[in-house]
């Protein structure tokens, strides 16, 4: 009999439960590399439900996986490398390989929440380097900041928006440049970026984010000092552009004067230009200014 059980309980999501069957005490967690309560909590809290769920759904899967192998709860917790490669190679031909990565992820998480070592490879893709002040700094001195490129403006506001803010490029760039594909309940309109009070400070309400998903956040601008300061960026945004309360945050006066929107492909392309000539590391399609995380 395998050492685990499978139940399955009433979900509408139909989300399997795994627990053990008799617990024979798998090995001891190592208090060093153990997380708190409070640090769990912490890291729940930065995930969406939706996100929380898929993982349950995952680990829950895995151990199902294990089940049907017999294998033991040492075996498991934690999984030897060839016992990864195993259930990686359950995969082929039914999954992409991103989808194989991101299930692996997940088990990862789930044995290193748990105190235990990961004995897979140390990460699945290469990490995303950050991006610095110095890279904004660049990236600002290449751009054309007279009043006559509102593109340019449109990218000084995004990227210095991306930085201070920590924001994810999906947050505030859309993928298409049509303001009539525009969606304000996902995405933040001119309105939704408030004036300044007595300090400079703006306030900038998402609509929608990763982690809050529809009950938006809101993310507060302070003034900066050098020329990528984000309130000075949205200022100049706003007024080179001429833009009004229902115009998409982001948008900017093309050639002819029409109003374009600035696109995620837009900005990284353009980004990735300007640092590749300085021999900045390039960020790839899955990342932005945000999601490498800026430090100073």
């Amino acid at each position: 009999m395998p050492p685990y059980r499978k139940k399955f309980t009433a979900h509408s999501d139909n989300i399997p439960h795994v627990r053990f069957a008799n617990p024979t005490g798998p090995a001891a967690p190592n208090p060093a590399n153990t997380l708190t309560q409070n640090a769990q909590n912490v890291i729940d809290a930065a995930v969406s439900e939706n996100t929380r769920q898929r993982k349950l759904q995952y680990t829950a899967e895995f151990l199902i996986w294990a089940a049907d192998q017999a294998l033991t709860e040492e075996e498991v917790l934690p999984p030897s490398e060839a016992t990864l490669c195993n259930y990686a190679a359950s995969f082929a031909g039914r999954l992409a390989s991103g989808m194989t990565k991101a299930k692996l992820s997940v088990v990862k998480g789930w044995v290193q929440r748990r105190g235990l070592a990961w004995e897979g490879a140390s990460s699945f893709r290469k990490q995303q380097p950050p991006v610095k002040k110095e890279h904004l700094s660049i990236l600002f001195d290449e751009l054309d900041l007279s009043d006559s490129c509102g593109l340019d403006h449109a990218m000084a506001a995004a990227s210095a928006g991306c930085f201070y803010g920590q924001l994810r490029g999906s947050e505030i760039l859309p993928l298409s440049s049509n303001p009539t594909d525009y969606n304000p309940s996902q995405l933040p309109m001119f309105k939704d970026l408030r004036a300044a009070n007595e300090n400079g400070d703006r306030k900038l309400r998402l609509p929608k984010t990763k982690t809050a998903q529809s009950r938006g956040e809101e993310v507060v601008y302070s003034p900066q000092p050098g020329h990528t300061s984000p309130t000075r960026a949205w200022r100049e945004h706003i007024r080179v552009n001429r833009l009004g309360p229902d115009d998409p945050l982001l948008a900017y006066r093309d050639e002819n004067d029409e109003l374009k929107v600035l696109t995620k492909a837009i900005f990284l392309k353009r980004c990735n230009a300007v640092w590749s000539m300085h021999n900045i590391p390039c960020m790839t399609g899955t990342a932005s200014v945000s999601d490498a995380r800026p430090t100073t």
